[in-house]
């Protein structure tokens, strides 16, 4: 969401690293919801959960974007359920910090100090007193996510 040249974005813990989402593909957050198991998922999918009578898939990000499990869950640790068009997906997260709205002239591109296995997805990075926060591409991940081709050539 962009107002008068505010990016708005929901700050999360993954990994141990700070990463936001752009409040547009954000629908809500949630306390960790108890998550069954579908067999044959890809390791980085823990399964589904039941929010309100709907079936939301779970990515554990932290897997898919290294191949490393999220760590265990604490009581801080929640679902970010994210929407992009009509796909909706939870993702696991460590600890949600805050909203933030940054200027766009405080965002950097390409300045990845360390090779972390996530740099693919994150559109830019900015820091917040000495602390880097990745910017996630989230359309992207849906696209690389859901496999659709369809939906791949719609976002190009």
């Amino acid at each position: 969401m962009q107002r008068n040249g505010l990016e708005s974005a929901l700050v999360f813990t993954l990994m141990g690293c700070s990463f936001a989402a752009e409040l547009k593909f954000i629908k809500e957050t949630v306390q960790l919801l108890p998550i069954t198991r579908v067999p044959r998922l890809p390791d980085w999918l823990s399964g589904i959960v039941n929010l309100r009578g709907n079936i939301i898939p779970i990515a554990d990000l932290a897997l898919f974007f290294n191949g490393e499990a999220s760590s265990a869950p604490t009581p801080y640790s929640c679902i970010v359920v994210l929407t992009c068009g009509d796909y909706t997906l939870g993702v696991l997260a460590e600890n949600v910090l805050r909203l933030y709205g940054t200027k766009e002239n405080h965002l950097n591109e390409g300045l990845f100090r360390a090779r972390r296995g996530f740099e693919k997805y994150v559109k830019k990075e900015f820091s917040d007193n000495g602390k880097v926060i990745f910017l996630l591409d989230v359309e992207k991940i849906f696209r690389e996510l859901s496999g659709d081709e369809e939906y791949a050539e719609k976002e190009k």
